[in-house]
């Protein structure tokens, strides 16, 4: 959309357009893009992951649950915060809990279970099909 200044048209018509940013002249940002789709998710369920940035730095965890669509993984019991929960009834009683948060797959790295090393994740293609391999030792993970 072209933005074309008109006497007879008053400015906050064009500027309630432009402050939506999911509009079409933005276009799509971040992991809504088109290209999110082709991109392969290389962490499992239940792979030892190390956290390489945030406030849980250097700690090691097992995968829990991995969401795709937004290119995160959920370790257990790292990236914790606090919810104050207000209270429902006698079974819901209410207070501080703390919830578990995704991490983006950019903030973690997979531990190799033969070197133990945090390493990236290779492919090496097979008669059997395509297997994962360590980057720093080319075994098979």
């Amino acid at each position: 959309m072209i933005r074309i200044l008109h006497p007879d048209v008053p400015d906050y018509v064009f500027n309630e357009h432009i402050s939506n940013r999911n509009s079409d002249i933005f276009g799509s940002f971040g992991w809504n893009s088109d290209y999110s789709d082709r991109s392969v998710m290389k962490l499992k369920k239940g792979d030892k992951v190390i956290i390489t940035t945030g406030k849980d730095k250097g700690k090691q965890g097992k995968i829990e649950k991995i969401l795709p669509e937004r290119h995160a993984v959920l370790v257990a019991g790292m990236n914790l915060y606090k919810r104050h929960v207000k209270r429902r009834d006698e079974k819901n009683p209410g207070g501080i809990v703390d919830i578990p948060r995704p991490l983006d797959t950019g903030k973690v790295a997979l531990v190799c279970p033969s070197c133990k090393q945090p390493t990236r994740v290779g492919y090496e293609v097979s008669k059997s099909g395509k297997v994962r391999i360590c980057r720093k030792c080319g075994k098979r993970i």
